[in-house]
């Protein structure tokens, strides 16, 4: 809907990309064969050349890198070749950036294999398959879960900047099954994209994904409602424990590294097995593996219970040091909130940062102008997130700096939600 109500002429090549985060953003934009049917060649702020190649889809992938909070740069895309650099590479069923290397086993289409360069760790639990694995459940005992058959594995990108590969095969449940692994060089996490055309199917029936990591000694956490949960330890008695609804991420740590697993669009996963239609659970035992619940029809409804059409589900994993919750955080709302691209119908100046802060575990979750009525005379409002290191920790205040842009009578005030001023105001 984005890239549609900001369409233009395929002859205008100014493109403007705006960061509506409060950090600094580096990450992949993808334009459209019309938006970016000037060229290749991609030139950035201060006539910079970025790294940009053209797909297999006819998109063109570029590389923008720091963004500032809250701010917008403009690209020109021009006749000529992409920009090259270091190279991602793929080699057979195997994926590798300045980062990552992966592999996809060639019977399953799972990734059986995924190491962080940093430590060299395995982060795979080869005893329990591969990671983005389908299993489809038809009925409610998940022993008998199905896998996909006639496995074909080939790569879908091959430049310096994009590498891909796609699994298709034979999926129970559905009319075709397709999933592509992404790595982009400078980028520090991979990327799923399964899509899956269902069938329509009647009897009880359940589709799952498999991501069985490798953390020894992992704590799982989760993200809810701006917060975060450890299950069992941060859970009410009584509880659901059969399956949870995250905001956006799931993450298993332990004390020197551990991997984050992200998503804008499957909230449901169940901890240790495929486990929703099992009897009430009381408790659950630690695990580093996760089962994304996409799809069922369980419950009993008053009209057709089946599924039918495409759907696509987006997966985005990150490794990592010891645990951080403000980059966790910042990870999970990058999924859903992506860079934005907006076509020009002419050169026009790039937005400057309308804020930055000087703390950087305070996050901006919202901004919206309200009434000089109901804010004592303000006219924006921010919501603020702070996240704790350490659940034992009370918390000491944040203490943070904000510059607003071109905003010289700025102030801040707390307020409620209704909108009322809990306290004087205080210049920023």
């Amino acid at each position: 809907m984005l890239r549609a109500a900001t369409k233009a002429e395929p002859s205008h090549r100014a493109i403007q990309v705006y960061n509506t985060n409060s950090w600094p953003r580096t990450d992949v934009v993808f334009l459209s064969a019309e938006e970016s049917s000037a060229g290749d060649r991609v030139i950035g702020p201060r006539g910079a050349l970025l790294r940009s190649q053209r797909l297999s889809s006819g998109e063109l992938a570029v590389l923008v890198a720091n963004i500032p909070p809250f701010s917008s740069e403009e690209l020109v895309v021009a006749p000529g070749n992409a920009d090259r650099g270091d190279s991602a590479q793929v080699t057979g069923n195997a994926l590798g950036n300045d980062s990552l290397s992966l592999a996809i086993n060639p019977q399953t289409g799972a990734v059986a294999s995924l190491k962080w360069k940093k430590n060299g760790v395995e982060l795979v639990d080869p005893s329990r398959g591969g990671l983005d694995e389908y299993l489809y459940v038809l009925g409610t005992d998940s022993k008998k879960a199905q896998r996909i058959a006639n496995v074909r594995v080939k790569t879908k990108e091959r430049g310096d900047l994009v590498v891909s590969i796609l699994v298709e095969g034979d999926a129970p449940g559905a009319k075709h099954y397709s999933s592509e692994v992404r790595l982009v060089e400078g980028i520090d996490r991979v990327d799923i994209i399964t899509k899956i055309d269902k069938l329509a199917v009647r009897e009880k029936e359940g589709v799952h994904i498999a991501f069985p990591f490798s953390v020894p000694e992992g704590q799982l956490r989760y993200d809810v409602a701006d917060g975060i949960v450890r299950p069992e330890a941060d859970q009410l008695a009584g509880a659901c424990k059969n399956f949870f609804s995250v905001q956006s991420w799931v993450d298993i740590s332990n004390r020197d590294y551990g991997v984050t697993w992200a998503t804008a669009n499957a909230p449901l996963v169940e901890i240790g097995e495929i486990t929703a239609e099992q009897p009430w659970m009381k408790s659950i035992k630690t695990s580093s593996s996760i089962y994304s619940y996409v799809m069922n029809n369980y419950w009993n409804t008053n009209y057709k219970a089946d599924q039918e059409g495409p759907v696509t589900f987006s997966y985005s994993i990150r490794p990592h040091p010891a645990f951080d919750a403000t980059e966790v955080a910042k990870f999970g709302v990058e999924r859903r909130q992506p860079l934005i691209v907006s076509v020009s119908d002419s050169h026009s100046s790039p937005h400057p940062s309308l804020m930055e802060l000087s703390s950087t575990k305070l996050l901006v979750s919202s901004i919206r102008p309200v009434t000089a009525a109901n804010s004592g005379g303000f006219t924006s409002i921010t919501r603020w997130r702070r996240l704790r290191q350490r659940f034992g920790d009370r918390g000491a205040p944040t203490r943070s700096r904000a510059r607003l842009a071109d905003c010289p009578a700025a102030s801040l005030r707390r307020m409620d939600t209704r909108l009322a001023p809990l306290d004087r105001q205080t210049a920023v």
